[in-house]
């Protein structure tokens, strides 16, 4: 069951959700087979989620159907840090074709998200500034 404070959907994009997420036993069918490059966080819930919230949300917004966003589940949060030797969250990456093509790690803004897409998918991106 979906909590209502929770802003993402385990599976599937319903509604306003704007983030999916994704567990250990599809990771590979969400992120490594996925047909769309992935922005994949790596962060925990909470403090730092509540932070990132707003800036994920437009960044949803401003990419639209180009980029699949993914959370990790919380419970694989630590097997994914060491497969990928993660040293701190958030951290955010990106995938494309089945690979890892960048990693961000530490809070980011807009301007920071966009310029990471930007220079791992050479996507271009306007923020309206």
């Amino acid at each position: 069951m979906q909590s209502s404070t929770n802003r993402f959907n385990a599976d599937a994009n319903l509604g306003d959700t704007f983030i999916l997420t994704t567990r250990a036993e599809i990771f590979e069918q969400n992120i490594i087979k996925s047909d769309k490059p992935v922005l994949l966080l790596c962060i925990h819930r909470g403090t730092e989620w509540e932070g990132q919230l707003s800036s994920i949300k437009q960044l949803s917004q401003l990419v639209g159907d180009a980029v699949k966003i993914y959370m990790l589940a919380e419970e694989f949060i630590p097997a994914f840090m060491d497969r990928f030797q993660v040293t701190g969250t958030p951290t955010f990456f990106i995938f494309n074709k089945g690979e890892e093509k960048g990693r961000l790690l530490g809070q980011a803004d807009i301007p920071m998200l966009t310029q990471f897409l930007s220079k791992y998918l050479n996507l271009l991106i306007s923020t309206g500034n």
